[in-house]
């Protein structure tokens, strides 16, 4: 999942728009906040936003200057399931939102 730090001036759905077309080529606009938490890790202090996007241009590109990309997939449930999570107590979340949507 395409993720990063929010650069001084930016939104955090500017961040979530730039990180996406910087790490996958995909073009993309925000449909809505699917999850809001803030916390500490430690002395670091974190606020994470996931949004449901859309792609609405763009092709796949791998942009990745810091070797952290392995591929530009998408992935079903049970692989998602098998992925690393810097946060892993929201697979959990995702797990049941995909759910949810193939069932809308």
């Amino acid at each position: 999942m395409p993720s990063g730090g929010k650069e001084q001036d930016e939104t955090l759905e500017e961040c979530c728009i730039r990180e996406v077309y910087e790490e996958t080529g995909y073009r993309c606009e925000i449909i809505q906040v699917i999850k809001d938490k803030a916390g500490a890790f430690g002395p670091v202090k974190y606020h994470v936003k996931y949004f449901e996007i859309a792609i609405v241009g763009g092709q796949p590109t791998l942009h990745d200057p810091d070797g952290l990309i392995y591929e530009i997939a998408w992935k079903t449930a049970a692989q998602l399931n098998e992925l690393h999570f810097s946060f892993p107590e929201d697979k959990e979340f995702l797990l049941r939102y995909i759910e949810q949507r193939a069932l809308d």
